[in-house]
């Protein structure tokens, strides 16, 4: 019997709906169908970006089709077995991926991308930072602030190059709203030439040059040292995704820097 995830959302929400789609695939012994479907979201082909074991379907009779997501594991009474707590619900702040593997891959044009320009700018130790502002306008207020992410690079990664991934400035593909939070000159003022940054050609995500570049970033953040993401962020969760991370809480800048913050570094 086939299991048919229907994959939605932004670029990370649907690597997360796969993630969480093939260990319960594998507890009911069902082979896995992904259906990916364009949207304002993610408005790009899986093939043009990604790759992946199981069949991702870009086109398909939706009249016919019988599709499973999070919200209707109960009504179909699978089995969660023993990962039940392990199961990551999109952009869940008590998500726990210890035993979660990230089963996607990039496609041959964006690994051939990841490597060129792995090759010129992770020249030394490199922590990625990836900071979530363009949309989710209602949780700004809960955001970590730029003097946030300062205080643990300041701390624990005064040596290191800074792989600086962010939507600032972007459009909110829901509200059609620009955000800018000036992340990009702050960090570039107080760091300088430490700073990496990818030259994306659009930040619009409603574009497909817009993802196929958040692809690129997404897994030039896998090939970092630490990953210092943000909270709400499903793209976040999976470049953290067997990796060591950081989540800045707001206000951390405000703590001792006596205080060991470390024991919040995590292994995914």
């Amino acid at each position: 019997m086939n299991l048919i995830k229907n994959s939605t959302g932004g670029l990370g929400d649907r690597i997360i709906g796969i993630v969480n789609a093939v260990r319960i695939a594998d507890v009911n012994n069902r082979n896995l169908i992904v259906l990916w479907k364009k949207d304002h979201h993610c408005p790009i082909n899986f093939s043009e970006i990604l790759k992946c074991s199981i069949p991702v379907v870009d086109k398909w009779d939706e009249k016919n089709t019988k599709t499973l997501v999070e919200s209707e594991i109960k009504k179909h009474k699978l089995d969660l077995g023993r990962f039940k707590k392990d199961v990551l619900y999109n952009c869940s702040l008590g998500c726990n991926l210890s035993k979660a593997k990230l089963n996607v891959y990039p496609s041959d044009i964006v690994k051939d991308k990841v490597e060129h320009f792995k090759d010129i700018k992770f020249k030394s130790n490199v922590v990625g930072v990836h900071i979530r502002r363009a949309d989710r306008l209602y949780q700004q207020h809960q955001f970590a602030t730029a003097l946030d992410y300062f205080y643990v690079i300041d701390n624990y990664f005064k040596e290191h190059k800074i792989f600086l991934a962010t939507d600032d400035g972007a459009i909110d593909p829901d509200g059609n709203q620009t955000v800018v939070n000036f992340v990009r000159k702050a960090f570039l003022e107080k760091y300088g030439d430490r700073i990496i940054m990818y030259p994306v050609s659009t930040l619009d995500r409603r574009l497909a040059a817009g993802v196929f570049d958040a692809t690129v970033i997404l897994y030039l953040l896998r090939e970092t040292e630490c990953l210092i993401g943000s909270y709400y962020s499903g793209f976040s969760l999976v470049a953290a995704l067997e990796k060591k991370y950081i989540f800045p809480l707001k206000g951390w800048h405000k703590l001792q820097p006596t205080i060991d913050i470390y024991n919040h570094v995590h292994h995914m």
